[in-house]
């Protein structure tokens, strides 16, 4: 069972939380300061701090990019971003900004590709199109991309890559839609990936 918001028994800031039908808190995301009886019977002796996460199985742990998934919608748009996109600048208007940069390399846009494909689906991956006069462009697509599409075969997705040239790409996360961009630190080039979430069925 999963809701968003606050209830009677839980903390009424809670801005995403999980539980499973015993009623034990298996995740809670966001800022509450009062505590209540579902709380106490999952074990808190006082209201907890921003983020508490508690016995996941999921392949995605990081508690903020979960939260923006799970706050996600229909054609709702998500950028996984190579270490030499230029995030802070090239970022929707209502869009969170997550850097996972920990050193050159780690992590890589595919790790967070597999991530991300095991908890929401998506529609549309678009990959940064490449204008044949760029000076990093190549004859033939990026060895990154043939990486990609294992990922999807892997997680039994039949969507295919899109490219949008680099100046549309651009203006396709500026958009409302645009939700979150996660950075990571990826050297290989043309390596972004924008995500557009689909629909659960089950």
């Amino acid at each position: 069972m999963e809701f968003c918001g606050g209830s009677p028994w839980y903390p009424a800031q809670a801005a995403f939380a999980r539980v499973d039908f015993s009623g034990r808190v298996l995740l809670l995301v966001g800022e509450c300061d009062t505590m209540s009886p579902r709380l106490a019977l999952a074990g808190f002796s006082r209201p907890p701090t921003l983020c508490t996460p508690l016995m996941l199985k999921t392949t995605l742990l990081h508690p903020d990019i979960l939260r923006a998934c799970a706050r996600s919608g229909h054609h709702s748009k998500i950028l996984i971003a190579d270490g030499n996109y230029p995030a802070a600048s090239k970022i929707g208007p209502r869009a969170e900004l997550i850097s996972l940069q920990l050193s050159p390399g780690i992590p890589t846009v595919a790790q967070v590709l597999r991530a991300i494909l095991c908890e929401v689906p998506i529609d549309v991956i678009n990959t940064m199109g490449i204008d044949p006069s760029d000076e990093y462009a190549a004859a033939e697509d990026p060895p990154v991309w043939n990486e990609f599409r294992q990922i999807l075969s892997d997680a039994g997705s039949t969507r295919q890559l899109q490219p949008i040239m680099k100046w549309d790409f651009y203006a396709a996360v500026q958009s409302d839609d645009h939700v979150l961009t996660i950075q990571t630190a990826d050297q290989a080039l043309w390596a972004n990936l924008l995500l557009s979430v689909g629909v659960r069925q089950s």
